[in-house]
């Protein structure tokens, strides 16, 4: 996604890019624990859905079917390993609570090797 011979007003707007994306994936991140704790999971879960498409232009069907070094590699092409990790286990939370637990089990596997891959905070 991003060019290796960028100048630095390239390089800037790229980071003020990625910095919007993630401080839009923070605000996501807020409404769903406040639907969780509302106890609208279907709201929550849309929401989710919502963050995987507009915020990292990824269709929600392949959280599923990709695996987690394939979902690494989309999410480090946009920096936002860390990101998709926080999304994918925010959903694992609420498939558990919905009794999904093998889906959830799946979802949570794939956010602990995105955490991993994306390195310390």
């Amino acid at each position: 996604m991003f060019s290796t011979s960028a100048g630095p007003d390239d390089r800037r707007e790229e980071q003020d890019f990625v910095l919007r994306l993630v401080k839009q994936v923070i605000e996501a991140l807020a409404r769903i624990a406040r639907l969780k704790e509302q106890g609208h999971s279907a709201q929550a879960l849309a929401e989710i859905q919502e963050a995987y498409r507009d915020l990292l232009d990824l269709d929600p069907f392949f959280t599923r079917f990709l695996d987690g070094a394939a979902l690494a590699r989309f999410a480090g092409e946009k920096g936002l390993t860390r990101e998709l990790g926080l999304l994918l286990a925010a959903e694992a939370r609420l498939l558990a609570a919905d009794g999904q637990a093998a889906e959830a089990a799946r979802l949570a596997e794939k956010a602990d090797f995105l955490a991993a891959a994306s390195g310390p905070p």
